[in-house]
Parts: structure tokens; sequence; C-alpha cells
């Protein structure tokens, strides 16, 4: 059901400072809802492909006049020449009680790792982590640390759910990044083999160039679900109508 644009703006008027760290110095891909349809659009109209940049609230409330629901930011800053790791975990079943133990999981092993990163509702079905790179890196090295640093998770995870649980990785360029990793062709092949085990994703399709993840606080169009950080200690009894816009 598309949302009255009152209700809207008035979301993104409460909400949008708390967006805003992360669409600041980077492009930004923008969500819209036109006739119930989303429609994506990455270039300032009328330029010659101009990236959309988002430096205010008052940017987020002119685009929520647009009918934005969503902001997706690059996962790449070519400002700041620093990256994001980013992770979507999601089930090929729909078992949203295993995705929430997984997150959690996956939440404790980087709670060991490191502190700095968010975990949040993806406003559907998943979850994602976010954290930032400390160094400068090349746009090709955040995606190539990204993916590697992802299977070191997984493997973490896969652990300390007893080798209980298949994990898949949709990675757009996984054939390659398996050749070159024996060691990870040698985890999945032995896990995939257990096929009456549920299946998680790791996707890490997104780690690639232009690759851009929903924002916090953005509301998916699909459900009207926002997209809000969970803290991993509270993630097990989080339930979806926690993250409807009204709540």
């Amino acid at each position: 059901m598309k949302l009255k644009k009152p209700k809207l703006i008035n979301y993104w008027r409460e909400n949008g400072e708390k967006a805003l760290p992360y669409l600041k110095d980077r492009s930004v891909t923008l969500e819209h809802v036109f006739d119930g349809k989303a429609v994506y659009r990455r270039y300032e109209p009328g330029s010659d492909k101009e990236p959309i940049t988002i430096s205010s609230l008052e940017d987020i409330i002119d685009k929520a006049e647009q009918y934005v629901y969503s902001f997706h930011p690059y996962i790449y800053s070519n400002v700041t020449n620093k990256g994001w790791f980013v992770l979507d975990i999601d089930d090929k079943a729909g078992d949203f009680e295993l995705i929430k133990k997984i997150a959690y999981e996956t939440a404790k092993v980087l709670g060991e790792d490191r502190g700095d990163f968010m975990l949040k509702f993806c406003g559907k079905d998943g979850f994602h982590i976010i954290f930032e790179w400390e160094d400068e890196m090349s746009e090709s090295k955040c995606y190539q640390i990204g993916r590697e640093y992802a299977f070191e998770l997984a493997k973490k995870v896969y652990k300390r759910m007893n080798s209980g649980i298949n994990i898949d990785f949709s990675a757009a360029d996984q054939q390659d990044f398996l050749a070159a990793n024996g060691e990870r062709s040698k985890f999945e092949s032995s896990n995939t083999n257990h096929n009456s085990l549920p299946t998680v994703v790791f996707d890490t399709k997104i780690l690639h160039k232009h690759g851009n993840i929903r924002s916090p606080y953005s509301i998916h169009t699909s459900t009207n679900l926002a997209s809000i950080p969970v803290s991993p200690d509270e993630i097990i009894n989080f339930r979806k109508k926690h993250a409807a816009i009204n709540s």
C-alpha cells in the first residue's frame, strides 16, 4: 500500500538525521514509488550522469516530497576513499527465526573481532551488517577484502552452529573467487553436501562497482517496514511489526 505523502515526509523528518551519516560523502540511488511501483534513480535529472548526493536533512525531505521511500548509498565513497563491509544475511526457505539466530551468532563473532558495526533489519526477510574499513583503499580492494572477510565470518558462524546449517555464497564473481581460494572451495564443498540442513545465504553479490545497500531507516517498498538497527542482544525477540513506520 502506498504511503500518503504527509506520512512519508513526517517519517523522514523524524528519522532523517539518523540516516544522514550513512548518506553523506557518497553517491546515492533513490527508490521512489509511483503508481504502486518502485522506480530507481541513480543520477540527477537532466544531468550528464551526475550522481545523486545527500548532504542535509533538507535534502532528505526534498526527496521524500518526490515519494522517495528508500535511500541506497554506495558501498564505496569516492570522497573519502573508504568503503564499507556489507553482508546481507538471508534464508532460502523464508525461516525468519533461523535468520535471527544466524544474525545473532554473526554479530557475536563480530563483537569478538571488532565493536564498530551495525546490525539492522533489511525491511523484509533478512538482516544487514555494515561497518566501515578503517584504512583508505581502492574500490576494487574494498570489494575483495569484503568477500574474503565474509568467508571468514561464515566459517566461524558455521562452527558456532555446530555445522548444523549450509552456508551459500552468492557473490557475482563466485566462480572466480572460489577458484582463487582453495580453502573456501573445500569448505563450501563439504558444507553444501548436507542437503537436509537449512541453507542460509551470506549474500555478497552487492560487493561490486556501484554496489549499494538500503540505508538504515529507509522504508522497504514491498512491505512499508523500516530498515531499523537492531541490538544483537534484542534480535531473538525482534518481530517485523517492530519495524512498522508508525510503531
